[in-house]
C-alpha cells in the first residue's frame, strides 16, 4: 500500500517509528472544549474523587455525553451552559455549592437523598440502608430499559462498604412525585419529580431524578448501576433509550480503515482516530 516503514519489516506499532509519538489518553482525560455534537452534562462533585472514577469511566464511554466534574464547594459556577446538572453522592450534603442549586431551573439527576434532609433542602428524612439491590415499583418506565430485573429486583451493588443504597422515609410537604423504586423498608431510593413539583415550597421549573447511591460503595456499582443512571441523564436530555435487540443493534459500531494521502485512519462510530489512535474527530 505504499507506506514507509523502519528497518527490514513493516513495524508493528508507533513506538517503532521515529518522530513525534502520541501516548494513549487515560480513561478519565475529557477535552477541554466540549466536541461538537456532545450533551454537556455537569457532576458536581469533589474533582478527582477515587468514589467517582468507576461511573465516571462508564459515562465517558458514551460518545453523546460530555462529562465535565464541577467544584461542589463553589457557589460561583455557571451552571446555565450545561443540559443536565447531576448532584453527586460523594460531597457532604452541607457543600455550599449545592445549594444555589435549589429550584435551579435545569434538569437534575440526585444521586445524594441527604442533600433533601432537614436544614439542607428540607424535602424529607433521608436515611442510609446496607441493601444492595431496590425493588422496581414501575419496571416499565424507560429509566429501567435494557436493565436486568429479577424478581422485582435490580441490583446497584455488588457490595456494601459502610453505606450502599440511600433513600427517603419521609416526605415533609412534598407530594405528586412518582416512586420508581424502594427498599423492604418502604424507603423512596429512585423517584421522578415532574416540573412544577412541590416539594416543601420550591416549586421545581425542571425534571428532577433521585436515585439514592452512598459515596461508601460507588466503587461498588453493578453494571445494572452504572446503566441506570446513564439511562437517567439520557432520559433528562430527552434522548430515546432502545429497547432489546434494538439496543444491541444501537450500540454495535464497525471501524472503518481507509487510507488518506498516504496516513492511515480508523472512523468508529462518528469518531476519527490515526494510525496511533489519537482522536482525530
Amino acid at each position: 500500500i505504499n507506506l514507509g516503514y523502519n528497518g527490514n519489516a513493516p513495524d508493528l506499532g508507533c513506538y517503532e517509528s521515529p518522530g513525534e509519538h502520541h501516548d494513549p489518553l487515560p480513561d478519565d482525560t475529557i477535552p477541554d472544549v466540549q466536541p461538537e455534537g456532545t450533551h454537556a452534562v455537569a457532576i458536581v462533585t469533589i474533582p478527582g474523587a477515587a468514589e467517582d472514577k468507576a461511573l465516571l469511566s462508564h459515562l465517558r464511554q458514551n460518545d453523546s455525553l460530555w462529562i465535565v466534574e464541577t467544584d461542589a464547594m463553589n457557589v460561583e459556577i455557571d451552571y446555565s451552559s450545561y443540559e443536565v446538572i447531576v448532584l453527586d453522592s460523594k460531597p457532604s450534603s452541607s457543600a455550599q455549592g449545592f445549594a444555589p442549586l435549589k429550584g435551579y431551573d435545569k434538569p437534575m439527576l440526585l444521586l445524594k437523598p441527604w442533600l433533601l434532609k432537614s436544614g439542607v433542602w428540607s424535602w424529607g428524612t433521608a436515611v442510609n440502608t446496607s441493601d444492595l439491590s431496590v425493588t422496581v415499583t414501575q419496571p416499565e418506565h424507560p429509566l429501567f430499559r435494557v436493565l436486568t430485573i429479577s424478581d422485582g429486583q435490580l441490583s446497584l451493588f455488588s457490595q456494601c462498604n459502610t453505606n450502599a443504597v440511600t433513600g427517603i422515609s419521609t416526605w415533609i410537604n412534598t407530594t405528586g412525585f412518582d416512586v420508581l423504586g424502594n427498599t423492604g423498608k418502604d424507603t423512596t431510593v429512585i423517584a421522578e419529580f415532574p416540573a412544577g413539583t412541590n416539594c416543601n415550597g420550591t416549586v421545581l421549573p425542571q425534571r428532577l431524578l433521585m436515585i439514592g447511591v452512598s459515596e461508601y460503595s460507588t466503587t461498588y456499582l453493578t453494571t445494572q448501576g452504572k446503566r441506570l443512571i446513564e439511562n437517567a441523564i439520557l432520559y433528562l436530555l430527552g434522548i430515546e433509550m432502545p429497547q432489546g435487540i434494538e439496543a444491541t443493534q444501537a450500540t454495535q459500531k464497525t471501524a472503518v480503515k481507509y487510507i488518506d494521502n498516504g496516513r492511515l485512519f480508523i472512523r468508529i462510530g462518528d469518531r476519527l482516530y490515526d494510525s496511533t489512535g489519537r482522536t482525530i474527530h
